[in-house]
């Protein structure tokens, strides 16, 4: 449900790439393991599903500093919500660099990658795979640190309009 038959539109966002990337096979699709790769990543996001309804936006959660990607219960690979922040959650744990640990806290990770404003706000937080290891940074909105791989891992991106108005009716939840 929320998948269109026949195709449909995208919405890639930009952000910056990571020093190495685990292979994955998930069935229909396969992608490589790589390092030592410099550039940017792109996060890909359904706006257009074709036979879907017209939907209001999604409410969001609101989340405090403590609460991490894996309260969240986001189930299957793919599925998003809209989380609203509070300001002041850098100190949290926090692991990794635009693909985060399920151990991290929610709204470190909204500052860490610079979706969130002087006084927090809303982001979108997606439920994927893993990496095999993740690297941490300095960016503006605090530092992240290294850690161990693991199965899952959650990208957090800047609530475009269009996604939150089309995330209602993926029903990942």
């Amino acid at each position: 449900h929320g998948t269109p038959p026949s195709g449909g539109e995208m919405l890639l966002t930009r952000v910056p790439g990571l020093e190495s990337y685990r292979g994955v096979d998930s069935g229909g699709a396969a992608t490589l393991a790589a390092t030592g790769l410099n550039g940017d990543a792109f996060h890909a996001y359904p706006i257009d599903t074709i036979d879907t309804r017209s939907c209001a936006p999604l409410p969001s959660r609101l989340l405090g500093c403590e609460d991490t990607f894996t309260t969240l219960g986001l189930k299957p690979l793919g599925s998003s919500v809209v989380v609203q922040c509070p300001v002041g959650c850098s100190r949290a744990t926090l692991s990794g660099t635009s693909v985060y640990t399920p151990d991290s806290s929610v709204c470190s990770a909204a500052e860490h990658a610079g979706v969130l404003g002087d006084t927090g706000g809303k982001a979108v937080v997606t439920r994927g795979h893993g990496q095999d290891v993740y690297f941490g940074t300095q960016s503006i909105g605090g530092r992240s640190s290294d850690a161990a791989g693991t199965r899952d891992g959650y990208t957090i991106a800047l609530p475009i309009p269009e996604v939150i108005a089309h995330a209602a009716t993926a029903q990942f939840l």
